[in-house]
């Protein structure tokens, strides 16, 4: 194990290190600038985001149940680009590049190793090219967050800090997760499971009562007041019952399996399915720790605060990844950073044993990031022959062939980036029409009447993936195919199209064509 120490760093240094890394960041994410990559979700943050930019209300105008700092960060940076796509792709990677960063001064300051530190932050960016990380989810821009808070404590051990830093560090740990809160609820787990290891490791430190009563207090003050500001906003502007349904009611009502406690065969599978995205890791982990305990059956107690720490992390990130039940990826994101801080103190053990040269390090770092690139590198390959290499750029310029800039437009089983792409305004406060048609109950909404409410817009254009709905029998599906059959009629499209995309315009009122026009927002570099 490494003995903690105090380990510095010049300004000079620090920005040489940040420097190399977003280089390297944006290097193996250069390939997300010229295919698609942004899943429903990121379709989402883009469609809310520019509406936002244009007038409309978050939670009245346009739905959804993440909280707001997400949309304000897409906001920002659709802002500052004049509406670009890129920048939001760039911010996704410079997010990226400082957790790295970040990392590193994990190992260095933490765990007293600059060559632990040099492998923990090269990791990381690698094991973000997939599992819903290759675009700019949330998780991308909250995860630094959380590396901050573990780096804040970590210090504070390692330091030698004594208990007048105490609350100092209680309001910086409370403020970093409190912000982060406002990106994704799920952090609340690691929050939960760090704050409680801190508290602990303090009291076996010989922390009394009094102690923990003030380092508890400064956490929950700095650790709620964004989400009171937050309210507090609402509130003045008039809807704090729109924000409380979206952000308190409606994630309650999401979560159908707590953890897959109700289904264990399932929650097993999934964990192994996705969690063997991170094989590398994990294993070189498990086979150094794991000898150390067979021979020393419990970590020393001496600078065991680290160590705890992280473990404390990783299994809060577990329980954020597996506390919905859904059967999605890119909650497992978050397990990228605490199992590179352990894959990168393994390998340092492993390379004291070996020399350490510098030739050792840059293989065994190579080998540990073979896998992540492997799938990287083929998936790549797979987008770069595709048929259509960025299919909702092309639906989008299709759908601005069929309809004049700001029309009333409705997507179904589509991405909601079609609506900013295309320059078109969704004729529902829903644009993610997931939440009509599949699990309204679970958002709160009145499926039947607020189709009822679209359709009495006459939305001029309806976008559906290929037979969207006819393979349903249930009313949400055979009510939309009623609308459409009445209202509306197919438009033949292009032969490239079959299988994948469906437009309908109003019946009686084709709408002129456009043979070109650019009122969506902008997907530069690309032409």
């Amino acid at each position: 194990m490494h003995k903690a120490v105090r380990f510095g760093i010049s300004p000079a240094a620090a920005g040489g290190w940040l420097l190399a890394l977003l280089a390297w960041t944006f290097v193996l994410r250069l390939p997300f600038f010229f295919h698609d990559h942004f899943s429903m979700d990121e379709g989402l943050y883009v469609t809310i985001a520019n509406r936002m930019l244009q007038g409309a209300r978050l939670y009245t105008d346009l739905w959804d149940n993440k909280p707001v700092g997400i949309y304000l960060i897409y906001g920002t940076l659709l802002f500052l680009s004049g509406g670009s796509i890129t920048a939001i792709i760039m911010g996704s990677a410079v997010a990226i590049a400082a957790t790295a960063f970040l990392l590193g001064m994990i190992g260095w300051r933490m765990f007293g190793s600059k060559r632990a530190g040099v492998i923990m932050a090269f990791l990381f960016p690698p094991y973000m090219l997939d599992m819903g990380a290759d675009g700019a989810n949330a998780e991308n821009f909250f995860v630094p967050f959380t590396v901050l808070s573990v780096l804040v404590l970590g210090t504070y051990f390692v330091t030698a800090a004594d208990k007048r830093s105490l609350v100092r560090t209680g309001l910086a740990f409370g403020l970093i997760l409190g912000l982060a809160l406002q990106i994704k609820f799920l952090i609340l787990f690691e929050t939960a499971a760090l704050g409680l290891t801190f508290a602990f490791l303090l009291w076996r430190r010989n922390a009394n009562v009094a102690d923990l009563a003030k380092l508890l207090a400064s956490f929950l003050v700095a650790f709620l007041l964004p989400t009171l500001l937050v309210m507090a906003w609402f509130a003045v502007h008039g809807r704090l019952d729109a924000l409380l349904f979206s952000n308190f009611i409606s994630p309650r009502l999401y979560v159908e399996h707590p953890f897959g406690l109700a289904r264990p065969l399932h929650l097993l599978e999934m964990t192994i399915r996705k969690a063997s995205y991170f094989a590398p890791l994990m294993l070189i982990a498990a086979l150094v720790f794991g000898r150390k305990l067979s021979k020393r059956p419990f970590f020393p107690m001496e600078g065991i605060e680290p160590f705890a720490l992280v473990s404390a992390w990783l299994f809060g990130a577990y329980l954020g990844a597996i506390s919905t039940g859904q059967d999605s990826y890119h909650y497992f994101i978050v397990l990228a950073a605490p199992l590179c801080v352990l894959a990168g103190l393994a390998a340092d053990a492993v390379l004291a044993r070996m020399g350490g040269e510098n030739w050792k390090t840059a293989a065994v770092l190579a080998l540990l990031m073979t896998w992540p690139l492997y799938f990287h590198v083929t998936k790549t390959w797979k987008r770069a022959h595709a048929g259509i290499p960025r299919p909702d750029w092309a639906m989008a310029d299709e759908i601005r062939r069929h309809a004049p800039p700001d029309t009333p437009i409705l997507v179904i089983g589509q991405s909601p980036m079609l609506y900013p792409l295309s320059g078109m305004v969704p004729a529902t406060r829903y644009p993610f029409a997931w939440h009509i048609t599949d699990r309204p109950r679970a958002y709160g909404v009145d499926a039947p009447a607020e189709l009822e409410r679209i359709f009495a817009r006459r939305p001029a254009l309806v976008a559906t993936s290929a037979h969207w709905g006819r393979d349903r029998d249930d009313e949400i599906g055979r009510r939309i195919q009623r609308h459409l059959a009445q209202d509306y009629v197919p438009i033949a499209l292009e032969p490239r199209w079959n299988g994948l995309l469906e437009l309908f315009h109003l019946r009686d009122e084709r709408l002129p064509v456009q043979a070109a026009h650019h009122g969506g927002i902008s997907g530069d570099p690309v032409p």
